[in-house]
């Protein structure tokens, strides 16, 4: 038996309605425009001018400002916060809000703290005498705040000390802690005697680890 070709009937082309198909195409484009929306992405707790950004659906956004708008998103997007930013000097880690997922408009903040490095002081005070007589010890007291991640213990061995520990007025270059010291101040008794030959120099302490 004589197997027939498969038949389609094919319109003329001037029987052919282009208009719907492009109304249809332009209605779904409109359609799908409508369902998009922007989402603003911010970072607290990071000074302005530092590099910051933020992953949406697996494209990474960067700027300089405290927040940035992402937009054309649709649907449920997921979303995750660099986990650490450094700039001028100092880090930052993203403590809380650092990852999620956002559906529509909205505002997602994360907040980001101060990550101090190991080892950081800052001189605070001392009692210095404005003279001095040459020859003459004198006890001196020196407060300096740790402003570090580390614990200083005497146990080992943090000491004060001398720019290049090359103080003439003290016997030893580094001084002992009393006693330890997290965040926060420390006291530091020092014994200082101005040799004749450092006549018109000044005593310069400075934290120093051993």
């Amino acid at each position: 038996m004589e197997q027939s070709e498969p038949w389609i009937e094919r319109a003329p082309m001037d029987q052919i309605d282009d208009s719907k198909f492009f109304t249809d195409w332009a209605t779904s484009t409109k359609q799908a425009t409508l369902n998009t929306c922007s989402v603003t992405f911010s970072q607290s707790g990071i000074p302005s001018g530092i590099t910051r950004g933020v992953t949406v659906d697996g494209t990474r956004y960067t700027s300089s400002s405290s927040s940035q708008t992402v937009s054309g998103l649709s649907g449920s997007v997921n979303y995750s916060y660099d986990s650490s930013v450094a700039g001028s000097g100092r880090s930052y880690a993203c403590t809380s809000g650092c990852s999620g997922s956002v559906s529509g408009a909205a505002m997602v903040t994360a907040t980001y703290t101060f990550q101090p490095p190991p080892y950081s002081a800052e001189f605070v005070s001392d009692d210095i005498p404005a003279g001095m007589v040459a020859d003459q010890q004198y006890t001196v007291h020196v407060t300096v705040r740790n402003t570090g991640s580390n614990t200083w213990t005497r146990a080992d061995g943090y000491k004060l000390g001398s720019p290049d520990d090359s103080d003439p007025f003290v016997a030893s270059a580094r001084v002992l802690l009393a006693s330890s010291a997290s965040v926060g101040t420390v006291l530091l008794v020092v014994q200082a005697v101005l040799p004749r030959a450092s006549l018109g120099h000044g005593l310069s302490p400075g934290p120093r680890s051993a």
